[in-house]
């Protein structure tokens, strides 16, 4: 059964709140101090102990003969605030927040989402839902409790950008249900919310 209270807990409005429920949720023994890894020389920090890691879904994948590089996890708050600082450089504030999350705000940050893409990508854009890792990972996704986060047509309710990128962990009863009918987190939430 899919429990709307811890959905919504991880949701939490702020930061603090989020990492504090999903610590909760996990036990302190799931946050390890984070041992960085350099690729392409980019430090990144994998949490393959949590059951919220993409690690099954990467496995299949590659099993599928797909390239697949994880090319974001888990960001601290100074990560956060380094990326969303850098867009406003080059956007202006208003745009920036369609595109990075405001550092506090970001799901990479609670660690249940990762961008998932098959190379390294400088920038990243809607045409990766043209790879054959993206139409693999869109079709089985799901099935490792994994959702497109920002699926395209939905940015005026989610308030990001379309990123074929970007999944987050919300589940497999939850996630099935969501990819089966084409909904966003949002308004899967506001469906235990109507009447």
């Amino acid at each position: 059964m899919i429990d709307i209270e811890i959905l919504n807990r991880l949701n939490a409005p702020n930061r603090a709140e989020r990492l504090d429920n999903l610590k909760a949720l996990l036990g302190e023994a799931k946050f390890p101090p984070a041992v960085p890894e350099y690729i392409n020389n980019h430090i990144h920090t994998t949490y393959s102990f949590s059951p919220y890691s993409p690690t099954a879904a990467v496995y299949a994948a590659r099993a599928e003969g797909l390239s697949v590089y994880l090319s974001s996890g888990y960001r601290d708050y100074a990560t956060q605030n380094y990326l969303y600082q850098r867009k406003i450089g080059q956007y202006g504030e208003e745009v920036a927040k369609t595109i990075v999350a405001p550092p506090g705000t970001s799901e990479h940050q609670t660690g249940l989402a990762c961008d998932i893409t098959d190379r390294y990508y400088e920038f990243k854009d809607s045409s990766l839902e043209n790879t054959e890792l993206y139409q693999w990972m869109s079709q089985h996704c799901q099935e490792y409790g994994f959702i497109v986060r920002f699926p395209n047509g939905k940015g005026d309710i989610t308030g990001i950008i379309y990123e074929p990128w970007h999944f987050r962990y919300v589940g497999v009863e939850a996630a099935t249900y969501i990819m089966e009918n084409d909904l966003c987190l949002e308004e899967f939430l506001a469906l235990y919310h109507e009447g």
